[in-house]
């Protein structure tokens, strides 16, 4: 194949688990014209060869010599991309089979639009329904809301592939490369959210796995806010002139500028991933999130009542009743 329509970009890394449900939605796709890139990012488990058991021309497997991240392994295969529009996949969001085929119906009739994300419905690490995500729909609502929350599931995203490239790509993000790039493509051009649920999002196991580093995705995400707020106001961005090597770096060392920010989001990282528990395994891990946002967040009530209600004996609730009298005491909380 030396050219498709669509160039579907997925990056695995230890993805076994979960890669061959969507690499057979991605093959099971209404529309058919698209080249399928992999790139392995260095995995050390049994990915490679799940890929390799599919004989389909659409597949382009590349390994990469080294582990290189998310950003860099997606940067790499956007440069290989040979699609007029790159479609975002991941090793564990099951895209519906009409997926390409209602983006593109979409963005034919709305040629204006070079970006499109679609709502997505919540499931678990089995495939169990357990919510739906709705997302602003217009340009003019994304935009708006940019600064303050990613307005895009990563895996519906469909692109350009030539705005992508002008945009310069993945920065050096850890967790939110791509809410990231999408405020660096919305403020140059226009996009949209299909209001349709196009994709199964694993967000209970990914957000699950990711729980050691919610702190460094509460800073990243404030950072992306307040970046896009920095440009949306004519000042420049200082990662445009750093290295992509040092800009995780530079991250990190500039997080007092989005201090504030970044707790809110850590707070209501805790209370998601807390509520998402239920059911996991009894209520083990959404206490496990609640006992870090009592740690973190004394004064938060929204902990404390969840730790009553869920708590797995009464001697915690005893524990609740006495905390909050000493609160109520030092700091005269009569919540």
């Amino acid at each position: 194949m030396t050219s498709a329509v669509v160039s579907v970009l997925m990056s695995v890394y230890n993805s076994s688990r979960f890669v061959r449900a969507v690499i057979e939605s991605i093959l099971g796709q209404t529309f058919r014209d698209f080249e399928f890139i992999i790139i392995d990012d260095c995995s050390t488990d049994n990915s490679v060869e799940i890929v390799r058991s599919y004989n389909d021309p659409r597949i382009r497997l590349i390994p990469l010599p080294e582990n290189r991240g998310l950003s860099a392994a997606l940067n790499y295969g956007i440069e290989q991309a040979r699609g007029e529009y790159i479609a975002r996949a991941d090793y564990d969001d099951v895209p519906e089979v009409a997926r390409l085929e209602r983006q593109l119906g979409f963005l034919r009739e709305h040629p204006d639009i070079v970006l499109l994300g679609t709502w997505n419905m919540v499931i678990d690490a089995e495939g169990r329904l357990r919510g739906r995500t709705e997302y602003p729909v217009s340009h003019e609502e994304i935009v708006e809301q940019l600064a303050k929350k990613n307005c895009f599931c990563h895996s519906s995203v469909i692109v350009r592939t030539d705005v992508v490239r002008e945009r310069r790509g993945y920065r050096g993000f850890r967790i939110s490369q791509d809410y990231d790039l999408w405020t660096r493509v919305a403020e140059r051009y226009r996009v949209a959210n299909l209001p349709e649920y196009l994709i199964r999002y694993r967000v209970l196991q990914r957000s699950l796995s990711r729980g050691a580093n919610l702190k460094r995705q509460a800073l990243e995400s404030a950072m992306v806010g307040y970046l896009y707020v920095e440009r949306r106001a004519g000042r420049s961005d200082p990662l445009d002139n750093i290295p992509f090597s040092e800009q995780a770096t530079w991250i990190e060392q500039h997080a007092h500028l989005v201090r504030k920010q970044a707790k809110d989001k850590y707070r209501d990282g805790l209370a998601l991933l807390m509520h998402y528990g239920l059911g996991e395994r009894g209520t083990r891990r959404a206490l496990a999130f609640c006992l870090r946002g009592i740690w973190n967040f004394p004064r938060e009530r929204l902990f404390w009542q969840f730790l009553y209600y869920h708590g797995t004996s009464r001697a915690i609730q005893r524990l609740v009743h006495v905390v909050r009298n000493i609160f109520r005491v030092l700091y005269g909380d009569h919540g």
